[in-house]
């Protein structure tokens, strides 16, 4: 991973067209403290490597009524 990549504190994905799974390489994401991914069309899954994000404070996964239940890793 690029070092840039791994100092990524915030990610504003919300309000974008995205489908499918999030990525499972979102965990390698070690600083990261907020992720923001509602208003998305995501219909797939949230990966387990989500609950490698040890710095997290603020996740937003609103608004994405397509996905199928799950539960927070």
């Amino acid at each position: 991973m690029h070092s840039y990549l791994s100092e990524l504190r915030y990610l504003n994905l919300g309000s974008t067209n995205f489908t499918g799974d999030i990525p499972s390489s979102i965990g390698r994401l070690k600083e990261l403290r907020e992720l923001k991914l509602h208003y998305c069309l995501f219909n797939g899954t949230v990966p387990a490597e989500i609950g490698n994000l040890s710095n997290l404070e603020y996740l937003d996964l609103s608004y994405n009524t397509m996905f199928p239940s799950w539960k927070l890793p």
